[in-house]
């Protein structure tokens, strides 16, 4: 029996979990609680209000987790897999959990004297989580005829403007006298050199290969900030159903259609690259144009790619810490008043190192115009 969306309207198949127009999770839906992603529900302040920020950090119950999973939580949108359409393949971490958190207590030991002693290891890793990056891995292939009008430069000689090709000009010389003069321009040849392009059409067969060439498949307002990813990790197959408990940042599409669609624009832009390059050798390229084309072996599949992510509270805001599960690279975000503190002290030291610089140069001025008195 047909399932219909309540807040799209989109059909589903009969038991499904997840509308597959919008992602809105159905009221029977049964799914694990993802609080290995999320905070834990702080305390509800007196009066049994719950401000925003409590409200952003409460846990999430199976009957909406689809929808709540795509809000801040954590300060981050994080998705299902299980809506991805097409193949789907990850990269297990080779760091775990226990392994970003020894990593980030050796940063915070290293830190200078105006990180607060609030902010431990602890207190940054506590809503850590492991949220995996959707990648497209694009394959394929192209082939076609390309036709333009090739240029050939040559050298001609033409006849000296200056001296009519005698070599020679009259002119009045220092005294006002007419005398001959060796033409400057052509420098007594009679003739100057230019160029000349004869255009005549050629045509050409080209062909355009994109092997597992990866772009990044994430909503525009995720931040990923821990550096580049490991692109030759290994991966393996994941099939049907996922698992429960794989979240991934919200991606751009979770349609295979999208991946195939630039798939198909990456193959014909290595078409036309190779026609251009293959005409180009053969001298100046204008009209250039590429036809019969026949694409095939095209290709898109989403790559999950491992990385811990999270957000801890310092001063009533919310600061990002991501650890790359496969290289360790770390960007964790310093609160502002840290900053702040630090270019002070940074402008300080300028200013205890200049100002004596600047006393000597103006005391050796002024000693050297006469100007100091001894």
């Amino acid at each position: 029996m047909p399932n219909y969306c309540p807040k799209c309207g989109t059909q589903n198949r009969s038991g499904a979990r997840f509308c597959v127009g919008c992602g809105q999770a159905f009221a029977s839906t049964s799914v694990p609680s993802i609080s290995h992603v999320m905070p834990t529900k702080p305390p509800t302040p007196t009066g049994g209000q719950v401000s925003p920020v409590n409200q952003m950090m409460s846990p999430v119950n199976s009957a909406s987790v689809q929808q709540q999973i795509r809000s801040p939580l954590s300060g981050f949108n994080v998705v299902s897999i299980n809506n991805i359409s097409g193949p789907v393949t990850i990269t297990k971490p080779q760091l775990s959990l226990a392994d970003v958190r020894n990593q980030i207590d050796e940063w915070v030991a290293k830190q200078d004297k105006h990180w607060s002693s609030e902010l431990t290891g602890e207190e940054l890793t506590k809503h850590l989580g492991l949220v995996y990056a959707a990648h497209w891995i694009l394959t394929g292939a192209a082939s076609g005829n390309w036709s333009a009008s090739i240029g050939v430069d040559r050298t001609i000689r033409i006849r000296c403007s200056k001296c009519s090709g005698r070599g020679t000009y009259r002119d009045k010389d220092l005294w006002g006298d007419m005398t001959d003069f060796t033409c400057y321009k052509c420098g007594g040849k009679g003739y100057d050199k230019s160029t000349e392009t004869d255009w005549h059409s050629q045509s050409g067969v080209a062909r355009g290969v994109v092997d597992q060439r990866i772009i990044e498949n994430v909503a525009n307002d995720t931040e990923i900030r821990c550096g580049r990813r490991d692109l030759k990790s290994s991966e393996h197959q994941l099939t049907k159903p996922y698992a429960d408990d794989v979240f991934a940042f919200a991606l751009e599409s979770f349609d295979q259609k999208v991946g195939l669609a630039k798939a198909k624009e990456a193959v014909l832009a290595a078409l036309e690259s190779d026609a251009s390059s293959v005409a180009s050798g053969l001298g100046r390229v204008r009209n250039m144009r590429v036809g019969h084309v026949n694409i095939e072996h095209l290709d898109a599949r989403t790559w999950l790619y491992p990385i811990y992510a999270g957000k801890y509270e310092y001063e009533g805001s919310f600061h990002l810490v991501e650890v790359d599960g496969m290289t360790g690279k770390m960007h964790i975000e310093v609160p502002k008043s840290i900053r702040s503190k630090r270019t002070t002290q940074r402008i300080r030291i300028a200013l205890i190192v200049a100002i004596p610089i600047i006393i000597l140069i103006v005391l050796y001025y002024l000693a050297t115009n006469g100007m100091l008195l001894l």
